[in-house]
Order: C-alpha cells, then structure tokens, then sequence
C-alpha cells in the first residue's frame, strides 16, 4: 500500500470533476486499488456535493430557435460515434453492494 498522502485529496476533487489528465488518474486509481478509506469517503462526500451543487441551479430553458438549429444539426450531419478501443474504457474498481433484504408484509401492515 503506497499509503494515504493530502495530495491524494485534491487528485479525489479534480477525479469528481472529470478534470484530471491520465497520469493524475491512474495515480489515483492505483492509490484506491490499494484501497484507502480516507479517499473513499472524500469522492462519495464530493460527489455529493457536485450533485447537490448540479440540482442547485434553476431551469433553464433553451430558445426554440435554439432547439431547431441543434436538430437541424444533427439530420443533416447524423450522429457519429468514435470507436472505442479496450485501451480507451478506464478500469474501475467494482464494488459488491449489500443484497436488500425484501421487508415482510408484516412489518408493512405495522406501519401502516
């Protein structure tokens, strides 16, 4: 285990962000592979701000005119899709989430 540094702080706001470069990621996913609980808990509470941050902001609607240029857009260029290569999809570490235990119908009635 490489052991937990403060930089590893900051690599966890800019991995939220998406604004880390390759090498700043794969120092990241390396550190987290060896497993740091210090840096998991800091991307699960900043990637709960960056949605609470997200939803945050009021609606915003686009100009109609908007809209129509955007579709005209995409019919006359169609969508076109880079492929992907093994190399480009970045290994992530799975974690196995807890079965939910199913609530008896029991315990529905008592609240209810």
């Amino acid at each position: 285990m490489s052991g937990h540094r403060e930089e590893h702080f900051a690599l966890c706001a800019g991995y939220v962000l998406g604004a880390l470069d390759e090498p700043e990621r794969r120092v990241l996913d390396q550190h987290l592979a060896e497993g740091c609980p210090d840096c998991e808990a800091e991307l699960r509470h900043l990637a709960d701000g960056a949605v609470l941050l997200a939803t945050s902001a009021p609606p915003f609607a686009a100009p109609p005119a908007l809209k129509a240029k955007v579709f005209d857009r995409i019919r006359t260029e169609g969508v076109v899709r880079a492929p992907v290569s093994p190399q480009a999809v970045p290994s992530r570490k799975i974690v196995a989430l807890p079965q939910r235990r199913r609530s008896s119908p029991l315990v529905w009635a008592f609240a209810a």
